[in-house]
């Protein structure tokens, strides 16, 4: 099926209003991203512009990741700021092509301080609402446990932004030693960047540049990006794809940790694929599972639900055969991908397929094409799997 016949076939109805009211942005969600070709262009929604109704519902009361909600049907309504002009797309379940963010209303307006969401904070961290920051990871810490979580590195940040630097950094460094290991690496990544600003602050320019690319190392930021361009005058690029227009390095043959078969290989896979179909793979390493592979799991449902001319199938590859037993949810999920009927795989390999492409953290993931081709590489978030559909 050609790409604009299936985009059209997941648009059951568009209506657009001129001159609308502008929704109250406590109850919308930010659209920051659209993929180029899209259910999402179809519809002409653009970044910047507010979904604000969800099935009818304010959106700020669901996800910002829409696939964590199963649906057969949805009814979206978006609102364009530039053209004062409102949007309703009735459409199928499928993710539509953007990245969707709580706006800073939202998040204070949905803010559990017995439950903090880190990337609530860092949501307002990369709006710069730095008073809002503190206020809220203030009240988190307040409660008994929070200590650990990444509301002391983003006191200190609230605190650092306030000009009360010494404070500050001694929160962001207490999270790096003692606490960061246990979280993912965006958030280490946003202290070193600010251990790099007081450097610079200090009048110390070549440790706080080196600090800030440690940082970039950790996680690509944009904030860092920017700082490092202001430095150097070279902005590092956010992505720097390694593999994509290359064959997959190894024709691998390996165990099946579960389901029906006992072995799967690379290549009969690959023969069984249409001329349309790509493959995932995804490495783990040494990970049985992990909060970012929980998460593609959830956008891979939607995928492998919806996509079906486009995607083959979904192998995930590790090193370690035995399941966390203190994250079942996270197998639920894979047992709920492979009871759809697609192909999808968990193989037990002993290093040497993450060791021919050592993989720049866990998932990552990339897509084949029928000849082995890698025409994609990265986490495969909404936007990235339209924009590789787009590219072929």
């Amino acid at each position: 099926m050609e790409l604009d016949a299936f985009i059209e076939s997941h648009v059951k109805a568009l209506r657009e209003e001129a001159g609308a009211r502008e929704p109250r942005p406590a109850g919308c969600l930010a659209v920051r991203k659209v993929a180029k070709r899209c259910v999402a262009t179809r519809a002409g929604v653009a970044p910047g512009d507010l979904l604000s109704l969800v099935d009818g519902s304010p959106a700020s009361r669901h996800s910002s990741k829409l696939y964590d909600d199963r649906a057969t049907k949805r009814l979206l309504t978006f609102y364009s700021r530039a053209r004062h002009r409102l949007v309703e797309l009735a459409t199928t379940g499928i993710e539509i092509g953007v990245e969707l963010a709580y706006t800073a209303e939202a998040i204070r307006a949905r803010f559990k301080p017995e439950d903090p969401d880190p990337f609530a904070l860092e949501r307002l961290w990369e709006l710069g609402d730095c008073a809002a920051l503190l206020e809220l990871s203030r009240a988190a810490l307040a409660v008994e446990g929070n200590q650990e979580t990444p509301a002391l590195l983003f006191e200190g940040v609230g605190l650092w932004e306030a000009g009360e630097h010494q404070p500050g950094l001694e929160r962001m460094q207490s999270y790096v030693t003692r606490f960061g290991k246990n979280w993912t690496m965006n958030f280490v990544s946003i202290a070193i960047h600010y251990l790099g600003l007081e450097e610079l602050r200090q009048g110390r320019r070549q440790t706080g540049l080196e600090r800030l690319q440690r940082a970039f190392e950790y996680q690509p930021l944009e904030s860092t990006a920017d700082v490092i361009a202001e430095i150097t005058g070279v902005r590092p690029p956010l992505k720097t794809p390694r593999w994509t227009g290359r064959p997959f390095p190894v024709d691998y043959v390996l165990p099946a940790l579960e389901g029906d078969r006992k072995t799967i290989g690379l290549s009969e896979t690959l023969q069984s694929m249409s001329p349309e179909q790509l493959l995932a793979v995804c490495l783990l390493a040494n990970y049985r599972s992990n909060g970012p592979y929980f998460d593609l799991l959830n956008r891979y449902h939607n995928y492998a639900s919806f996509f079906a001319p486009f995607l083959h199938g979904l192998h995930v590859l590790t090193t370690e055969p035995e399941r966390y037993p203190d994250r079942a949810y996270h197998y639920a999920r894979e047992d709920e991908v492979r009871a759809l009927g697609l192909p999808f795989e968990v193989l037990l390999e002993e290093g040497n397929v993450a060791g021919a492409l050592a993989p720049p953290g866990s998932p990552f993931v990339l897509l084949l094409d029928r000849e082995a081709r890698i025409v994609y590489e990265g986490d495969l978030e909404s936007v990235e799997w339209w924009d590789a559909l787009a590219a072929r």
